[in-house]
């Protein structure tokens, strides 16, 4: 999967019929749409489509060096990835939903989901059992560092959403559309 640098979008690719697992792991073949369409990370809401999975990806620019904190938001199932530099390759899993939340529900759960989960500061890695990120994410200003949420969607309402905030700043509030991370 190749990735170009576009200042202010992101990637959005679709896959009917495909499972988040399938577009992780490789498998899901060529996405039903592909696209460098979205001008923040979120993805349409609410489709009415069903059975699918989605990718969305680009690059994260911070704006000032710090330690970030990263807020994963889906309806279903989510991961968020980040990489340590601007190659997918040497991306991490930072926060997951494991169930469901309603749009821009940050700090809120629905089906299944934990808040702990859902950002990165607070996030249990799934196969170590850690949490890598308690004290935020150092990142560098000006530097791309690329980042990606894969989401699968079964059935009933559907979205796709994330946002960051630096260690110290307020928490993003619910219902507050997500920022974005590319400049």
């Amino acid at each position: 999967m190749a990735q170009t640098f576009v200042p202010g979008f992101l990637r959005h690719e679709f896959w009917l019929n495909k499972t988040r697992a399938q577009v992780e792991a490789g498998t899901a073949g060529t996405a039903t749409t592909d696209g460098v369409d979205l001008t923040r990370f979120e993805a349409p809401a609410n489709t009415g489509i069903n059975n699918y999975a989605q990718r969305v990806s680009g690059f994260f620019v911070p704006q000032v060096s710090g330690n970030y904190v990263f807020f994963a938001n889906s309806d279903d199932d989510s991961d968020l990835f980040l990489s340590t530099d601007n190659t997918p390759a040497n991306k991490r899993l930072i926060a997951q939903e494991s169930g469901w939340s309603n749009p821009d529900q940050w700090l809120a759960v629905g089906g299944g989901s934990t808040v702990a989960q859902k950002r990165s500061d607070t996030f249990t890695d799934p196969v170590t059992l850690t949490q890598p990120f308690a004290s935020g994410i150092p990142l560098v200003a000006g530097s791309h560092y690329y980042i990606e949420d894969v989401m699968h969607q079964g059935g009933g309402g559907d979205n796709l959403g994330a946002t960051y905030k630096l260690v110290g700043d307020p928490d993003p509030a619910n219902e507050r559309r997500p920022s974005s991370p590319t400049r």
